[in-house]
């Protein structure tokens, strides 16, 4: 981060940046949904809506699901898709901005995670590097008072 920027700056700019990475995540996972899932009968996707519903403890809008917007497609609307599952008025349900989700709030932890890892370990790397930059130096140092001291001789 700039260091000639306030905490607060810098904050906002990291947020902004694991936001656009976690929106990115998602739009990976949802592609590879649709992928995996293209050929799937609506009784298999029912199901994953089910389990969907069970790991949420209520009916599922589409923002809250990975492959939401493809299992929209295949059974025509979000409130058939949540009929084929058994809740009614589905369509009655307000959709969630994704950022809004616990389908975002989990990735947004996970890139949170995998950022601060791979600081540490830059952090590590150029530590590493600078004790080695170090030791390289004292070595190149000691060899040549070593040779002037042979040479004096």
């Amino acid at each position: 981060m700039n260091p000639h920027r306030t905490a607060q700056a810098n904050e906002a700019a990291l947020r902004k940046v694991l936001t656009h990475r976690t929106l990115v995540s998602l739009s990976k996972q949802n592609v590879a949904f649709v992928l995996e899932h293209q050929n799937d009968t609506w009784q298999e996707l029912s199901q994953y809506l089910a389990r969907c519903q069970a790991a949420l403890g209520r009916a599922p809008a589409r923002t809250e699901v990975i492959g939401g917007d493809f299992i929209e497609l295949r059974f025509g609307s979000w409130a058939k898709a949540l009929g084929s599952i058994g809740v009614e008025n589905g369509g009655r349900l307000s959709t969630p901005s994704v950022e809004n989700t616990k389908l975002f709030r989990d990735e947004y932890e996970r890139q949170r995670t995998a950022d601060k890892r791979a600081k540490r370990e830059k952090k590590a790397a150029n530590k590493e590097l600078l004790r080695q930059a170090k030791a390289a130096k004292r070595a190149a140092q000691t060899s040549a008072s070593n040779e002037a001291q042979k040479g004096g001789r």
